[in-house]
């Protein structure tokens, strides 16, 4: 659990550096990232394959999270066990990223 908050924290960085962050906008892109790394995975694509297809099909939207993108396929390649994989990874990193963003910015 502690790398997936130090996972989402790097990728908090890139929407808290811009002026008045759409948050759930921010977070929805994110977990659709970690969603399409996840299904990389189930696809049975290798690490460092999944990285450059994300990286290449990457939206404009999704391609502000380049310098992050490694370390989302890491947790969900290295620390995510192949039990917890589904389709409600996304929608669960969506969610913490949202409440983790709410903490640092009201805090």
């Amino acid at each position: 659990m502690k790398a997936l908050w130090t996972v989402i924290a790097l990728c908090a960085v890139p929407f808290f550096a811009t002026a008045a962050p759409d948050l759930e906008a921010e977070c929805r892109i994110q977990g659709e990232l970690v969603q399409k790394i996840v299904d990389k995975r189930l696809e049975g694509k290798g690490k460092r394959r999944a990285e450059r297809q994300i990286r290449r099909d990457a939206t404009e939207e999704e391609a502000r999270y380049d310098a992050v993108i490694a370390a989302m396929v890491d947790w969900v390649y290295l620390q995510l066990p192949e039990d917890q994989l589904g389709e409600e990874v996304g929608s669960a990193w969506d969610s913490q990223c949202l409440d983790a963003a709410k903490k640092a910015s009201s805090g």
